[in-house]
């Protein structure tokens, strides 16, 4: 993408991401650099800064990081639906590739084969997945492959409040900040817009619970995110 295709603002951006991306110990993401500069959220803007990124030999030489994440499609969604519904039922779950799979469009196999060619393009140093407690069955289906998946990583489950009530004891905490738990809160309200009309997806229940992890670390502004580390490998 040339440089003539950004706008004003977003050309602000890269130049904030270029000055903090020479320093060695600065990974500034997309978003953090956009709210530097007063530019509202907008995914459409944060794509094309990185599609320029992406294409600019400067940035690439400077990119020291970078995170991949992986969503299921609605017809993945709905295959992993099926499959904990027909083993609540006691019924055979049909096995990739059948014909009954394909009456949600797609075939059964494509979520676990999207995660293998996840696990051969990068190898990152932490995979952040769904707690394998969660009660949401699409959640549980994608913490289920990350394992499968990411054996020589570190995983770091995450958590999600919900009307099912499965929080439970994690063992890693990271303290925050107040500026950086309103930071996180106003990310979350502004990227999950189909969560918004949720009486659970509220800035209040996200602090409340970034507050009592802070509670349980002695967090030194009583602000923290938990995480659950089910293994983890050390080397001395």
């Amino acid at each position: 993408m040339a440089p003539g295709s950004l706008t004003a603002e977003e050309t602000q951006v890269v130049e904030v991401l270029l000055g903090d991306w020479r320093d060695l110990l600065r990974c500034t993401a997309i978003h953090q650099a956009m709210e530097r500069v007063s530019i509202p959220f907008s995914h459409a803007s944060r794509l094309r800064i990185a599609e320029f990124l992406i294409g600019d030999a400067a940035a690439s030489d400077l990119m020291r990081w970078a995170p991949s994440i992986y969503v299921l499609t609605n017809d993945e969604k709905l295959i992993a639906r099926r499959a904990v519904r027909l083993w609540r039922e006691g019924a055979r779950i049909p096995q990739p590739g059948e014909d009954e799979w394909r009456k949600s469009g797609r075939s059964g196999e494509q979520i676990e084969d999207a995660f293998e060619a996840l696990a051969r393009e990068v190898s990152p140093d932490i995979v952040f997945t769904h707690t394998r407690a969660d009660r949401h069955q699409d959640h549980r289906v994608v913490s289920d492959l990350t394992w499968n998946t990411f054996r020589s990583h570190l995983i770091l489950e995450y958590e999600v409040p919900k009307y099912d009530g499965d929080l439970g004891v994690p063992n890693l905490f990271v303290p925050l900040t107040a500026a950086a738990a309103r930071a996180k809160i106003r990310h979350l309200r502004a990227a999950f817009g189909s969560q918004r009309s949720k009486r659970w997806f509220t800035a209040d229940t996200f602090h409340a619970l970034l507050r009592l992890r802070g509670v349980e670390s002695a967090a030194p502004e009583g602000l923290a995110e938990a995480f659950y580390a089910r293994k983890a490998s050390m080397s001395f």
